[in-house]
């Protein structure tokens, strides 16, 4: 199942380890380990943010788990460059904001050639932080793993932006055209003492559709560079551990490419079994990275004159069996994009709708009291509610009160306070109309 907060009335005596430590500010991490740390109270998964190197999951186990960063490149003739957050040694990353019902980790940096030049300073990308290509992330963190990752990049290339290298629906890798941004790269970080076979099953990826169907993928040998089943939009990650991670993007202009690179990255390739830098056969110390997929939408979530935002929602499952698995993640996956009606009843309170960017419901108390909150979902199996997150703004979130769902009352939930704004996150899932009272 995916990793769900059991018990959430927390005793005196008892510690409550969904924490984020780290930089609460903008700057460079100087002589810390890493910016920061994510941790869970009902999981031994973790999740380390080190800029520019890593925002992963990591297992207990070692092994990691990331979504990349921001990457362009550009075959203009007068203006030709490839460049990658990577390469921006001064990137930081910290928390922004944190309560027990969320945390919410932001990254920045500059896209940067691997000589340090600043991609697309020619023309104007409107970005706050200087000129050229820059890229602004958001992980909104909850309590059972699930994160929602939002990156925004500000380029002058908007306008002829594409989201992958080549074209939809083509087996081929190159052929650019127009100024590409990736914003997508699974890759797998090592362990001390293990090699790429002994941490990723040989059948590395479950690829999963909204309907349910699944198909297991296998790199040996290694797949053509191709659609490696056409209409996925869920991918799960095999790992030699009890957890699986997994990145879903909305359904619809998708497609899940195995990592193609030149032949110089393939030439050890039988011993590895995965693209793997660096390029050596055997990684005595861990220091090592194996790609394995592109998650490709090739639509923009969002798309204005000088910036380019793409979503994704991320995190570990443990179910027991692959099947189980897969219907955990298709749930999850409807319940973020086709997220179930809320009702609002009574007055005091406006519904200003279902924001995917942060996996929650937003609410806005517009009364002067503190009046109850009455409302319903109206869940289905085809629009499930699967561990909802609710905003209310110009809330007070220290004031006690009484949760009902379904006229019952629960305390396994959580609330947090985040800049005069209540989160309330409740483990729950159901797939028929629910009733929700918070009552004062």
């Amino acid at each position: 199942m995916l990793s769900v907060y059991s018990s959430i009335s927390l005793s005196a005596n008892q510690e409550d380890k969904f924490q984020a430590e780290g930089l609460t500010e903008p700057v460079s991490k100087r002589d810390k380990e890493y910016s920061v740390k994510v941790t869970f109270s009902d999981a031994d998964f973790h999740m380390l943010f080190d800029p520019p190197k890593v925002a992963a999951y990591f297992t207990p186990e070692g092994i990691g788990f990331s979504n990349e960063w921001a990457e362009t490149a550009s075959i203009e003739e007068e203006h030709p460059g490839w460049g990658e957050v990577l390469f921006d040694r001064n990137a930081v990353m910290w928390i922004e904001r944190q309560s027990p019902a969320r945390k919410v980790v932001r990254f920045r940096g500059v896209i940067k050639t691997p000589e340090g030049e600043v991609l697309h300073t020619y023309v104007d990308s409107g970005s706050p932080y200087g000129e050229g290509d820059w890229s602004d992330e958001w992980f909104y963190i909850y309590p059972d793993g699930a994160s929602a990752r939002v990156i925004k990049i500000y380029t002058g290339k908007a306008e002829d932006a594409v989201a992958f290298w080549g074209l939809p629906g083509h087996c081929a890798f190159w052929g650019i055209r127009g100024t590409v941004f990736e914003t997508q790269e699974t890759f797998i970080h090592g362990v001390p003492g293990l090699q790429p076979p002994d941490i990723i099953e040989t059948e590395a990826l479950t690829l999963i559709t909204m309907d349910g169907k699944s198909k297991r993928i296998s790199y040996k040998p290694y797949p053509p560079d191709c659609s490696l089943f056409e209409s996925a939009n869920i991918q799960m990650v095999n790992l030699k551990s009890k957890y699986h991670p997994f990145t879903i993007v909305t359904e619809g202009n998708v497609e899940i490419k195995p990592y193609y690179m030149p032949m110089d990255d393939h030439r050890n390739i039988d011993k590895t079994v995965f693209i793997t830098w660096p390029r050596l056969g055997h990684f005595p110390d861990g220091d090592y990275t194996s790609a394995l997929s592109h998650v490709i939408k090739w639509g923009w979530h969002e798309k204005t004159e000088n910036t380019l935002v793409q979503i994704y929602l991320l995190g570990m499952t443990d179910e027991p069996t692959e099947q189980q698995r897969v219907d955990k993640l298709v749930r999850l996956a409807r319940s973020w994009q086709y997220a179930p009606e809320l009702i609002l009843e009574g007055n005091g309170y406006h519904y200003d709708g279902y924001e995917i960017k942060e996996k929650a419901y937003i609410l806005t108390k517009i009364s002067s009291d503190q009046k109850d909150i009455h409302f319903s979902i109206k869940a289905s199996p085809e629009k499930p509610l699967f561990n909802p997150v609710f905003v209310i703004k110009q809330m007070d979130a220290n004031k006690s009160f009484k949760l009902t769902i379904n006229d019952s009352q629960v305390k396994n939930y959580r609330v947090g306070n985040e800049n005069g704004n209540m989160i309330l996150w409740i483990p729950l899932t159901s797939i028929k109309t629910t009733t929700f009272k918070l009552i004062y």
